[in-house]
């Protein structure tokens, strides 16, 4: 069974758990960028940032938000589940709680950060998530 946790800030031991499962999913996807694990430059520091799922105590999935711009601006979104976890719609479960906090905060505007390497490796991971691929970076 899966839990889901919402949270402004990680303690110790979900920081530990997010890198060890961030670790684990660079080195499956052949990844490299790690999503910024704090709400220091967030603009609203009340807002939750941090959205974890659960498989009884292992952590098995992550979304963050990076909202260091006002509401018109820009939300940096990064999504990560464990490989074997995949497909089983927890990204999406924890995006639609992400999706509803920024909504609560005024936020309209939201980019998910990836590496090209995934997208190679997963070519219908953006129409089935009905997204688009920018032309940056």
């Amino acid at each position: 069974m899966t839990s889901l946790i919402s949270t402004t800030t990680l303690t110790p031991e979900q920081k530990t758990a997010a890198e060890q499962l961030i670790a684990t999913v660079q080195q499956f996807d052949h990844t490299y960028r790690s999503p910024y694990l704090s709400n220091q430059f967030n603009v609203f520091p009340e807002m939750k940032s941090f959205f974890l799922a659960y498989d009884h105590e292992k952590l098995v999935g992550i979304v963050t938000l990076y909202a260091d711009e006002p509401v018109d601006g820009t939300v940096d979104v990064t999504a990560n589940v464990l490989p074997t976890y995949r497909r089983r719609k927890i990204a999406t479960t924890l995006w639609q709680e992400a999706l509803n906090e920024l909504h609560q905060f005024g936020y309209h505007d939201y980019e998910f950060t990836t590496e090209r390497t995934f997208l190679k490796a997963n070519p219908d991971f953006l129409m089935h998530s009905q997204l688009v691929e920018a032309d940056e970076n």
